[in-house]
C-alpha cells in the first residue's frame, strides 16, 4: 500500500507539473475559441497519422527486407505530440467552463480509437519485419487496453469500485511513444538490419544473374541512399517515405494554421503549389527541397501571430526612443530630434521614390540571388546562403520575444503607451504609394498584426546576408554591386521612412553577421551537421 501511495503521489506531482507548462497554451486555445471536442479530434487524427507511418514502414520492410528506423522515429514523435492533446482537451474543458457529458463520452471513445490505431500500426510493423511474437504481444496489449475500459464500466455498473492498476492511459502513451523513439533512434545509429535475407538461384544465364545481383545490392542499400539514387534517375514519383514526409508536413502546417491563425487564400495556393511541384518530377522535387529554408522562414513569420511577442514581455516604446535621441539626436533649434523626426520634416520626392524602390527589394532580391546560385550549379553556396538566411530570421524572431520594441512611426502616431493590436502603418513609405498610385506598401503593412517587432531590423539583414555570400562565392561583380547598393539603400530607407531607428538597423547588421559566423564557424565545425549539409547539397544538385 505504501508503494501504491507513493506512486500515486509521484503521478499527481508530474501531472500538476505538466499542467503548469500547458496551461498558458490552454488559455490561448480558449481565447481563440477552440473547443475541447476539436482538440480531441485533432489528437485522434494525429494518432491515425502515426499508425499510417507504422503501416508504411511495414510495407517498406516487407518490400526491401530492411527496417526503416527513420519512419519508426517519426511515428514515435507523432504519438508523443498528438497524445498531448489528450491532456489539453480536459484542461480546455475545465478552465474554459466547457465540460459536458457528451464531451466526456466523446473523449473516452476517441481515446480507445487512438490506442487501437497506434497499437494496430505497431503490430503491423512488427509483422512486416517478421517479428510474429512481437506482433502477437502487441495485439494482446491492444486487447488489454480495450478491456480496461470494459472492466471498469462493468464494475461501476455493479457498484464496485475498480481503481486499481499501474498502467493508466498516460503511462501507456509514454511507454509506447518512448519505446518507438528509442527503437528508431537506436536503429538509426546502427548498421542497417537485414532481417530477411534474399536467396537467389545458383544457376542461370549470365544476364539474368547479373540483374538479380544488381537488384540484391540495391535492395540492401540504406533507404536514404536508395531514395537519393531514385530521385537522381529522374523518377516522376517520389519514394513512399518522401511522399509521406511531404504530405504529413503540409497537413501539419495547414492544421496548425487553420486552428490558431485562420486560412488565407495564399495558404491554400502555396500548399497546392508545393504538393504539385514535389510530385511532378525529380527536378521540381529537388527545387522544393532546396527552397525549404525559405518556406520555413515564411511559416515561422506567420506563426508568430499565434502568440504575439507583446504577450510575453513588456514593449519598449520610450526607452528605445530616448536611447536613439541620446546617441544619434539632431539639434534643431532648442530641441533635439531623432533622425526619423528630422526626415519626417525634411524629405523630397526623389528620396521618397528611391526609398520605395529599395524597400521593395528586401525579400525578393535575396530570393532571386539564391535561385541564381542554385540554377547556375552553385548548390553548396546556395544552401549555405539559404540556411544562414533562415538562421538570421530565427535569431531575430527570438529577440522579438525577448525585447518587444515599437518602431519610430508608432511613437509619432500613438505616443509612449503600448496598445496591443495596433494596426500597422506605412509611415514614410506612404509618400511612395501616393506618388505612384500603386498602394503597395499600404497593402503590405495593413496586414501586419504585430507592430512591436522593430528591434532588430531584419530588413537591414536580408540583403546583407546575400551580399556576404555573393562575395564568398565569388559571384559576378554585377551581383556584388547591386546587392551592396540595395543594402545601403535599405539601411537608409529604414530610418528615412520612420520604420526603424538607427539602433534597429545596427542590431539587424549584427544579427546578419552573428548568423553567418554561427553557421560557418560553429555549426559547420560539428561533424554530423557538416555531413548533413553535404548530403543536403548532393540531394538538391541537378
Amino acid at each position: 500500500m505504501e508503494i501504491k501511495h507513493n506512486a500515486k503521489q509521484l503521478r499527481d506531482a508530474l501531472q500538476q507539473g505538466i499542467y503548469a507548462v500547458i496551461n498558458p497554451f490552454v488559455r490561448l486555445l480558449i481565447k481563440i475559441g477552440v473547443t475541447p471536442n476539436v482538440v480531441t479530434t485533432i489528437g485522434l487524427l494525429g494518432n491515425i497519422a502515426a499508425a499510417a507511418v507504422f503501416v508504411v514502414a511495414a510495407i517498406e520492410a516487407t518490400r526491401t527486407g530492411i527496417a526503416d528506423y527513420s519512419l519508426v522515429t517519426l511515428a514515435g514523435a507523432l504519438i508523443i505530440c498528438f497524445s498531448l492533446f489528450d491532456m489539453l482537451d480536459g484542461q480546455v474543458a475545465r478552465l474554459g467552463g466547457m465540460a459536458s457529458t457528451f464531451g466526456a463520452m466523446y473523449d473516452s471513445v476517441l481515446d480507445r480509437y487512438c490506442e487501437m490505431f497506434t497499437l494496430g500500426g505497431i503490430a503491423a510493423y512488427l509483422a512486416g519485419c517478421g517479428d510474429i511474437t512481437g506482433a502477437i504481444l502487441t495485439f494482446l496489449a491492444l486487447v488489454g487496453s480495450l478491456m480496461v475500459s470494459y472492466v471498469r464500466a462493468r464494475a461501476e455498473g455493479l457498484d464496485i469500485e475498480c481503481k486499481i492498476g499501474f498502467m493508466q492511459r498516460p503511462e501507456r502513451v509514454v511507454v509506447t511513444s518512448v519505446a518507438a523513439l528509442a527503437c528508431g533512434i537506436t536503429g538509426l545509429c546502427l548498421p542497417p538490419l537485414e532481417f530477411r535475407p534474399q536467396h537467389y538461384p545458383r544457376r542461370g544465364n549470365g544476364h539474368h544473374s547479373g540483374i538479380r545481383q544488381h537488384d540484391s545490392v540495391r535492395a540492401h542499400q540504406p533507404l536514404p541512399q536508395r531514395a537519393y539514387q531514385e530521385m537522381r534517375t529522374g523518377s516522376n514519383l517520389p519514394p513512399r517515405r518522401q511522399a509521406l514526409w511531404c504530405a504529413g508536413a503540409l497537413l501539419m502546417w495547414l492544421a496548425v494554421t487553420a486552428i490558431f491563425i485562420g486560412f488565407r487564400p495564399e495558404h491554400i495556393v502555396m500548399a497546392l503549389l508545393i504538393f504539385a511541384l514535389f510530385f511532378l518530377n525529380g527536378t521540381t522535387r529537388r527545387l522544393v527541397v532546396a527552397l525549404a529554408p525559405f518556406f520555413v522562414f515564411g511559416i515561422s513569420y506567420d506563426w508568430m501571430n499565434i502568440v504575439p511577442n507583446y504577450m510575453v514581455n513588456p514593449v519598449d516604446v520610450q526607452g528605445l526612443y530616448e536611447a536613439e535621441k541620446s546617441l544619434f539626436g539632431i539639434a534643431a533649434g532648442s530641441s533635439v530630434l531623432t533622425p526619423n523626426e528630422f526626415f519626417a520634416i525634411h524629405n523630397c520626392a526623389l528620396m521618397d521614390f528611391m526609398a520605395g524602390i529599395f524597400y521593395l527589394c528586401w525579400v525578393p532580391l535575396p530570393i532571386v540571388f539564391g535561385l541564381w546560385l542554385y540554377f547556375t550549379g552553385r548548390e553548396l553556396p546556395y544552401l549555405h546562403f539559404a540556411l544562414v538566411f533562415l538562421l538570421v530570421n530565427l535569431l531575430g524572431f527570438a529577440f522579438y520575444y525577448v525585447h518587444p520594441a515599437a518602431p519610430p512611426w508608432y511613437v509619432a502616431l500613438h505616443g509612449f503607451e503600448a496598445v496591443p493590436g495596433t494596426p500597422g502603418d506605412v509611415a514614410g513609405l506612404g509618400r511612395f504609394d501616393a506618388m505612384t498610385g500603386l498602394g503597395i506598401f499600404d497593402g503590405l503593412y495593413a496586414r501586419n498584426s504585430n507592430v512591436f517587432a522593430a528591434l532588430p531590423s531584419l530588413h537591414s539583414a536580408y540583403t546583407l546576408v546575400a551580399l556576404i555570400y555573393a562575395v564568398r562565392s565569388r559571384s559576378p561583380l554585377a551581383w556584388t554591386a547591386v546587392l551592396a547598393v540595395v543594402t545601403l539603400g535599405i539601411w537608409f530607407t529604414a530610418v528615412y521612412s520612420s520604420h526603424h531607428y538607427i539602433i534597429d538597423v545596427l542590431a539587424g547588421i549584427c544579427c546578419a553577421f552573428a548568423g553567418f559566423l554561427l553557421f560557418e564557424y560553429v555549426l559547420m565545425k560539428i561533424g554530423p551537421f557538416a555531413r548533413f549539409i553535404d548530403k543536403y547539397a548532393r540531394f538538391i544538385s541537378k
